[in-house]
Protein backbone atom coordinates (compact mmCIF):
# COMPACT_ATOMS: atom_id res chain seq x y z
CA UNK A 1 0.00 0.00 0.00
CA UNK A 2 0.89 3.52 -1.19
CA UNK A 3 1.05 6.59 1.43
CA UNK A 4 -0.39 9.19 -0.99
CA UNK A 5 1.82 12.81 -0.33
CA UNK A 6 -1.18 14.46 1.84
CA UNK A 7 -0.98 12.14 4.43
CA UNK A 8 3.10 13.03 4.77
CA UNK A 9 1.92 16.79 5.30
CA UNK A 10 0.70 17.18 8.28
CA UNK A 11 3.87 15.67 10.13
CA UNK A 12 6.02 17.48 7.85
CA UNK A 13 3.83 20.82 9.27
CA UNK A 14 4.22 19.65 12.76
CA UNK A 15 7.89 19.46 12.46
CA UNK A 16 8.23 22.87 10.49
CA UNK A 17 6.20 24.07 13.84
CA UNK A 18 8.15 22.67 16.45
CA UNK A 19 11.51 23.76 14.78
CA UNK A 20 9.89 27.25 14.40
CA UNK A 21 8.90 26.88 18.32
CA UNK A 22 12.39 25.83 19.25
CA UNK A 23 13.69 28.47 17.07
CA UNK A 24 11.87 31.02 19.53
CA UNK A 25 12.40 29.57 22.68
CA UNK A 26 16.24 29.35 21.51
CA UNK A 27 15.73 33.63 20.98
CA UNK A 28 13.48 34.03 24.32
CA UNK A 29 15.83 32.13 26.59
CA UNK A 30 18.87 34.42 25.06
CA UNK A 31 17.01 37.79 25.75
CA UNK A 32 16.08 36.92 29.47
CA UNK A 33 19.52 35.91 29.90
CA UNK A 34 20.99 38.91 28.36
CA UNK A 35 18.51 40.71 30.31
CA UNK A 36 19.35 38.99 33.39
CA UNK A 37 22.91 39.53 33.07
CA UNK A 38 22.91 43.27 32.01
CA UNK A 39 20.42 45.17 33.81
CA UNK A 40 18.73 48.22 32.62
CA UNK A 41 19.66 49.89 35.53
CA UNK A 42 23.31 49.98 35.19
CA UNK A 43 24.03 49.72 31.49
CA UNK A 44 23.11 52.42 28.57
CA UNK A 45 22.30 49.04 26.17
CA UNK A 46 18.88 49.57 26.62
CA UNK A 47 16.77 52.41 24.82
CA UNK A 48 15.58 55.19 26.61
CA UNK A 49 11.68 56.42 25.82
CA UNK A 50 11.85 59.08 23.56
CA UNK A 51 8.79 60.67 25.37
CA UNK A 52 10.08 61.03 28.91
CA UNK A 53 13.58 62.49 27.25
CA UNK A 54 11.29 65.13 25.27
CA UNK A 55 8.46 66.08 27.91
CA UNK A 56 9.86 64.36 31.54
CA UNK A 57 6.51 62.69 31.63
CA UNK A 58 6.17 58.71 32.11
CA UNK A 59 4.54 56.85 29.11
CA UNK A 60 2.57 53.62 29.46
CA UNK A 61 5.90 51.78 29.08
CA UNK A 62 8.60 53.32 31.12
CA UNK A 63 9.96 50.78 33.53
CA UNK A 64 8.90 47.75 31.28
CA UNK A 65 11.93 46.83 30.49
CA UNK A 66 13.47 47.37 34.39
CA UNK A 67 9.87 45.91 35.30
CA UNK A 68 10.76 42.43 33.43
CA UNK A 69 14.11 42.57 34.70
CA UNK A 70 13.14 42.51 37.72
CA UNK A 71 10.11 39.78 37.07
CA UNK A 72 13.05 37.67 36.03
CA UNK A 73 14.50 37.79 39.29
CA UNK A 74 11.54 37.35 41.10
CA UNK A 75 11.39 40.15 42.40
CA UNK A 76 7.53 41.27 42.10
CA UNK A 77 7.25 44.30 44.25
CA UNK A 78 10.11 45.75 42.52
CA UNK A 79 8.51 44.66 39.79
CA UNK A 80 5.21 46.26 40.44
CA UNK A 81 7.54 49.75 41.30
CA UNK A 82 8.64 49.92 37.76
CA UNK A 83 5.65 49.31 36.07
CA UNK A 84 2.05 48.04 37.61
CA UNK A 85 0.51 47.58 33.87
CA UNK A 86 3.60 45.20 32.69
CA UNK A 87 3.91 43.34 35.55
CA UNK A 88 0.02 42.21 36.06
CA UNK A 89 -0.37 42.01 32.07
CA UNK A 90 2.89 40.64 31.26
CA UNK A 91 1.87 36.76 32.97
CA UNK A 92 -1.50 36.96 31.46
CA UNK A 93 0.01 37.76 28.20
CA UNK A 94 2.31 34.86 28.58
CA UNK A 95 -0.38 32.37 29.36
CA UNK A 96 -2.35 33.58 26.51
CA UNK A 97 0.82 33.31 24.29
CA UNK A 98 1.56 29.61 25.48
CA UNK A 99 -2.00 28.99 25.18
CA UNK A 100 -1.97 30.36 21.29
CA UNK A 101 0.90 28.70 20.47
CA UNK A 102 -0.12 25.32 21.48
CA UNK A 103 -2.74 25.87 19.56
CA UNK A 104 -1.02 26.63 16.45
CA UNK A 105 1.68 23.95 17.44
CA UNK A 106 -1.26 21.33 16.93
CA UNK A 107 -2.58 22.91 13.67
CA UNK A 108 -5.78 24.95 15.38
CA UNK A 109 -6.81 28.60 14.88
CA UNK A 110 -4.76 30.77 17.42
CA UNK A 111 -7.76 33.34 17.78
CA UNK A 112 -10.40 30.77 18.53
CA UNK A 113 -8.33 30.07 21.95
CA UNK A 114 -8.86 33.88 22.84
CA UNK A 115 -12.41 34.91 21.91
CA UNK A 116 -11.12 38.45 21.03
CA UNK A 117 -14.03 41.14 20.61
CA UNK A 118 -13.52 44.48 18.75
CA UNK A 119 -13.87 46.11 22.15
CA UNK A 120 -11.35 44.99 23.92
CA UNK A 121 -8.97 46.82 21.38
CA UNK A 122 -10.68 49.69 23.07
CA UNK A 123 -10.34 49.00 26.74
CA UNK A 124 -7.14 47.82 26.52
CA UNK A 125 -6.25 51.81 24.65
CA UNK A 126 -8.28 52.94 27.43
CA UNK A 127 -6.48 51.67 30.21
CA UNK A 128 -2.95 52.25 28.85
CA UNK A 129 -3.84 56.33 27.87
CA UNK A 130 -5.33 56.31 31.44
CA UNK A 131 -2.65 54.58 32.90
CA UNK A 132 -0.49 56.98 31.09
CA UNK A 133 -1.81 60.13 32.45
CA UNK A 134 -2.63 59.05 36.09
CA UNK A 135 1.33 57.79 36.42
CA UNK A 136 2.20 61.40 36.03
CA UNK A 137 0.11 62.97 38.29
CA UNK A 138 2.35 64.73 41.10
CA UNK A 139 0.58 63.73 44.09
CA UNK A 140 0.31 60.72 46.10
CA UNK A 141 -0.53 58.47 45.48
CA UNK A 142 -0.43 58.64 41.76
CA UNK A 143 3.56 58.92 42.54
CA UNK A 144 3.72 55.96 42.94
CA UNK A 145 3.28 54.63 39.59
CA UNK A 146 6.14 56.60 38.19
CA UNK A 147 9.11 54.58 37.47
CA UNK A 148 11.93 54.39 39.94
Amino acid sequence: MEVCATEQKPSHALFRRLIWSLVLVVIATAGGLFLVAHPPMETNFYPTCVLHQLTGWHCPGCGGTRCVHALLHLRYGEALRMNAIAALALPVLGLIGVRSWWRWLLGRPAGAALDVKPWHAWVIVAVLITFGVVRNLPWEPFTWLAPE
